[in-house]
């Protein structure tokens, strides 16, 4: 039988993969946001990839805090991830979509491994989900409502 703290450290090395995924992503269409576009625009798409920075930290110390190791190359760690890397170059439009789906596959996941995974006795762990789960939603959320803004001109 796997030890409860592998089992837990083990999904989020998977989490820790897919953020760190959606890291560069969000990293990358900052970079392409053009200086020509509103602030707001570009104040928002920093402030996620700050966000997701500052949680990819997170998990990282947690999975250490729980004996594991991780992995020695971004290249290792990313094999791991569900989370799918571009392979092309896109609109910002284009990748401020697939970023916004990004974020709901990994609060997918956050919800699975918060009824997977044996926290009862481990509140620290539950609540770095729970925090996950705050920062997805609202790095979704503040995205979400770039594509709904009519005045927003993003391309």
């Amino acid at each position: 039988m796997t030890p409860p703290n592998q089992v837990t450290s083990g999904g989020l090395l998977r989490l820790l993969a897919d953020t760190f995924v959606l890291l560069f992503k969000t990293r990358h269409l900052s970079w392409r946001v053009n200086r020509d576009v509103a602030s707001g625009v570009r104040a928002i798409v920093h402030q996620d990839h700050r966000d997701l920075d500052d949680a990819v930290d997170k998990i990282a110390r947690r999975i250490i805090d729980l004996g594991r190791d991780l992995a020695p190359s971004y290249s290792a760690l990313i094999r791991s991830s569900s989370v799918e890397q571009e392979l092309e170059i896109r609109s910002e439009m284009d990748m401020i979509e697939q970023v916004i789906a990004d974020h709901e596959k990994i609060l997918a996941d956050i919800d699975t491994l918060s009824a997977a995974l044996p926290l009862g006795d481990d509140a620290e762990t539950a609540g770095l989900l729970e925090h996950l789960a705050d920062c997805h939603s609202n790095c979704r959320d503040s995205l979400a409502g770039l594509l709904r803004a009519p005045d927003q001109s993003i391309q």
